[in-house]
């Protein structure tokens, strides 16, 4: 779910803004926006996500190029 809210928000500053949003260090991000970092070392089937969705179970499915993972999005 958290992950939802961040790609929510970021949607949401692009659309007010009309402009990407400047890059943001993770660390920083991460300790600014309260969010978890997935990368392949830690479950995430590949560094480049193409899509993601949230079921009705509340899993969020991530699609990357190699492959697909689920996470819980109710933690």
């Amino acid at each position: 779910m958290k992950l939802l809210h961040v790609l929510i928000l970021v949607c949401t500053v692009f659309s007010v803004s009309g402009q990407m949003p400047q890059s943001v260090s993770p660390h920083h991000a991460q300790g600014v926006y309260g969010f978890d970092l997935y990368s392949s070392e830690n479950g995430l089937a590949g560094t480049t996500v193409e899509d993601i969705f949230q079921d009705s179970k509340g899993y969020v499915w991530v699609a990357t190029r190699s492959g697909i993972s689920r996470f819980d999005g109710k933690r």
